[in-house]
């Protein structure tokens, strides 16, 4: 079975995650502290203004807590979203507002935002998507212009740039996630950019239960035992061994950045030639893609189903969240775009030891899938 996603790892970081085992200080340690400051030296940012969690998902939830999301308060977010960051908008009491999205990049379209908004409006989420990168500038001006915290979700894009700049560089609230499938893995984790180094102090807390404790002390693979707590806590807190491995992958994430701009571009080699078939946008300097969508005007779930039994791992991102049960009756905007790309998107296998030979394999069946079902 040729996988969706497969993480790069080698004995390095084995070796990571047997140290940090040897040392037996498993929870939040000196590794995490490590971590966030190979984090801030990659983006060439003050290491205080990155705070790393457990998950992505604990990083949004985090970050919209910073922003003041609470009970009541809505956030405009688009419905062609990770289910996460719907859950944690709910999680604060506060209801998500569903917005569509482009049809040519599937990132959240700023002309649908600005229909939403009104007093209960708190924040805007948006994200990047695949190897595409949301309409910030814009999106940046029209929560400026109503007052809005800005919530960025760049999950899909560590190691991007955007004008020259690092994802990340030179943005407040930004998070990123770095789970099993992600450009750089510590197993499951995230972290929250901040542009305030205040707020991202107050982060350092929610992620320890809502304790105020020195940081310094707990870098040191210890902890102080009294300690004041004012706020919300979350445990959400990495730990040392996932840490370990996340230092050992951003060392090599110019390596995996250049393997996965062949794979990419690879796909696109073979693929560029099937009738059909929908391809990515062509990839941008500077961009490490994540993903390799393709999209199917129709039968998508045949094809889907055809390359599984040939041994092709396919997945889909995403679902659009505003068909889920849960959600059906959350307020949102006109969605066609949303309805439209969610029947069609189909995600390829696409990681950096992807072989050619591989990719010859998946370009074969999928033209194959194509003509059984797509075209009578």
């Amino acid at each position: 079975m040729i996988p969706v996603f497969k993480p790069y790892l080698d004995k390095n970081e084995h070796q990571a995650a047997q140290r940090a085992l040897k040392i037996g200080w498993l929870g939040q340690g000196k590794f995490v502290g490590d971590f966030e400051k190979k984090i801030s030296d990659f983006l060439g940012i003050k290491k205080e203004r990155v705070v790393c969690v457990n998950t992505g998902t604990s990083a949004l939830k985090v970050a919209f807590h910073l922003a003041g999301v609470c009970h009541g308060d809505e956030v405009i977010t688009p419905s062609f979203n990770n289910i996460g960051v719907i859950q944690s908008i709910t999680d604060l009491g506060a209801k998500p507002v569903f917005c569509d999205v482009k049809y040519d990049d599937m990132t959240m379209n700023p002309e649908n935002i600005t229909e939403l908004i009104n007093s209960k409006t708190k924040a805007i989420n948006c994200l990047d998507y695949a190897s595409n990168l949301c309409d910030l500038k814009n999106i940046k001006k029209i929560a400026k212009k109503f007052k809005l915290k800005l919530i960025y979700d760049a999950a899909h894009s560590f190691g991007s740039k955007r004008n020259g700049k690092f994802i990340g560089s030179d943005d407040n609230l930004c998070t990123f996630s770095f789970d099993p499938v992600k450009t750089i893995t510590s197993v499951d984790g995230g972290a929250i950019i901040f542009k305030s180094i205040k707020d991202a102090q107050k982060a350092r807390s929610l992620r320890l239960l809502g304790q105020i404790q020195s940081q310094k002390i707990l870098y040191q693979n210890s902890r102080s035992w009294v300690y004041d707590v004012k706020d919300q806590g979350y445990r959400f807190h990495l730990s040392n061994i996932n840490a370990s491995i996340g230092i050992e992958q951003i060392k090599k994430i110019k390596e995996i950045a250049t393997k996965r701009i062949k794979v990419f571009l690879n796909l696109d080699k073979n693929l560029k030639k099937i009738n059909m078939l929908i391809l990515p946008k062509k990839l941008e300097k500077g961009i490490v893609p994540f993903i390799y969508v393709v999209r199917l005007k129709r039968s998508r779930d045949k094809v889907m189903n055809f390359m599984r039994k040939n041994n092709i791992d396919c997945g889909i991102h995403w679902q659009p969240c505003h068909k889920f049960s849960k959600f059906k009756k959350s307020k949102s905007g006109n969605l066609k775009i949303t309805q439209k790309i969610g029947k069609e998107v189909l995600t390829l296998p696409m990681y950096p030891s992807l072989s050619t030979q591989e990719i010859k394999r998946i370009s074969k069946y999928l033209s194959i899938a194509i003509d059984k079902f797509c075209k009578n």
